[in-house]
């Protein structure tokens, strides 16, 4: 692949979400191995709570937020009430 280890091996555009975007990630997301990840808005901005921590997260697209953990780069991608994040698929409660 030729890609030095210390640049990221994808690149995306920052992007503005609107207020129905938002509405649509916003929510509590279950694995069946019980992880949970509530995405959440705040000041028209949204962020995820991954293990009782709010991370940065930068919108990628019109289903998808970048969050950093330990200096990598993780994509999140929303999709029929589904996350899809690191080779899990979790569900939206219901109760949202």
């Amino acid at each position: 692949m030729d890609i030095e280890p210390d640049k990221a091996a994808m690149k995306y555009d920052d992007y503005v979400l609107t207020k129905t975007d938002r509405q649509a990630i916003i929510g509590t997301y279950q694995s069946s191995e019980g992880l949970t990840i509530k995405v959440y808005e705040r000041d028209a901005t949204i962020f995820v709570e991954y293990q009782g921590i709010e991370i940065p997260n930068r919108t990628v697209g019109k289903r998808a937020v970048i969050i950093t953990m330990q200096g990598t780069e993780y994509l999140l991608q929303f999709s029929d009430n589904r996350l899809h994040f690191a080779f899990r698929q979790l569900l939206k409660s219901n109760n949202e």
